[in-house]
């Protein structure tokens, strides 16, 4: 609440944070809450009040699926997404991709896939992504296709899309591509100077936005131009731009270190920056925490 200089602890609900195993990671942002989840019982919360409570919202492990069974082999989740009106979700868990219509109540399976899966993702016309193994995945008529050209070496939440086109962050390569729903991949950047170290991408409005050390990257519409914005404030990071969220009038990217911050720092952009920006809600609360 004050730009960064103190930090407070949230208040996690028993019903969400019940085991203290495992990592809280982010699931996804709408216009009203900040989704995250524990791998350890698939469990999905949700803040409204800019991270200083985060309260139940949903699970797979113990849910039912469509055919009003109990899920009992979901137990781990690895990624996931969530639409803006958070009733679509999907989740990558054991294995398998979970779906889900209606916030969680009920979920149906995708097609399996062996391949570990580190990122799942859905555009705006109904595409679904995956990177399982390290490569990129689609959907197609109820079979997982590779994407020729989509070979990762990096995890996180490195995919995000306008519209029906995909964009997709290699942090550890430096590479930023785009790939049309019908079309080829295009390399828009190729190396790690020219992402400024970013490690992850979010969609913004009708933008795309590259959170790196000491800049940030912003795509204002599909197919317009990369434009950097460098801030006049050195953060003293050395290592890579981190997480990102945006609130109503900011966007807010973590500065990370090789090693764990002794001091958490962000940096704090102007959302004017993007174009169509929706987030009426006050979002502080950034990071990855036991």
């Amino acid at each position: 609440e004050d730009r960064g200089v103190t930090w407070l602890n949230s208040h996690v609900s028993p019903l969400f944070g019940l085991s203290r195993q495992g990592i809280y990671q982010q699931l996804g942002q709408t216009p009203t809450g900040l989704f995250v989840f524990c791998s350890y019982l698939s469990r999905i919360g949700v803040s409204r009040d800019g991270g200083k409570t985060f309260d139940y919202f949903a699970s797979l492990q113990g849910s039912l699926d469509v055919h009003g069974q109990v899920i009992t082999d979901g137990n781990h989740l690895a990624a996931g997404w969530i639409s803006c009106d958070e009733h679509n979700l999907l989740v990558a868990a054991e294995e398998r991709i979970w779906q889900s219509f209606d916030g969680g109540d009920t979920w149906h399976t995708l097609p399996n896939i062996r391949e570990g899966v580190s990122n799942v993702h859905k555009t705006s016309t109904g595409d679904i992504y995956i990177i399982a193994d390290k490569y990129l995945y689609k959907l197609v008529n109820n079979k997982w296709e590779p994407i020729e050209g989509g070979y990762d070496y990096s995890t996180g939440h490195c995919l995000a899309s306008i519209g029906s086109t995909l964009y997709w962050l290699n942090s550890q390569q430096g590479r930023l591509l785009k790939l049309p729903e019908h079309g080829d991949w295009t390399i828009l950047v190729n190396n790690r100077s020219e992402t400024h170290h970013a490690k992850y991408i979010i969609t913004v409005g009708n933008s795309l936005v590259l959170g790196g050390l000491n800049w940030l990257g912003v795509i204002e519409h599909d197919g317009g131009e990369l434009t950097w914005y460098e801030t006049d404030l050195d953060s003293g990071a050395q290592y890579m731009g981190d997480r990102l969220v945006c609130d109503g009038n900011n966007i807010i990217v973590r500065q990370s270190e090789q090693t764990r911050n002794a001091r958490p720092i962000a940096i704090i952009w102007p959302v004017a920056i993007t174009k169509g920006a929706m987030f009426d809600v006050s979002l502080q609360w950034l990071a990855e925490n036991n």
